[in-house]
């Protein structure tokens, strides 16, 4: 049995699933990468090829994502475990 079926099933969550290139994207010098959605949804605007992104505050918004999404991840495992601790076999 897997740790999600121990767990009860867990909902669907949307996850990144690619990456993308800081420099590339935003046109920002940093070698960074973070995680992306390789589709859009209709909550994503349209791209303006004019816009530039200011290098401080876009470094700044993309580490507090990257540091809420290992949170989050973080989190999550440990609700998971929890989960499958208290569905095992009491000796």
């Amino acid at each position: 049995m897997t740790p999600l079926e121990l767990a009860g099933g867990a909902p669907e969550i949307n996850m990144p699933d690619t990456k993308i290139s800081v420099r590339e994207v935003f046109g920002l010098d940093s070698d960074l990468e973070v995680p992306a959605f390789s589709q859009a949804t209709e909550l994503v605007p349209d791209l303006d090829p004019t816009y530039v992104f200011d290098h401080d505050t876009t470094m700044a918004i993309l580490a507090a994502l990257l540091l809420t999404a290992v949170l989050w991840f973080r989190d999550i495992m440990e609700q998971v475990n929890q989960l499958i601790s208290n569905r095992l076999p009491r000796d």
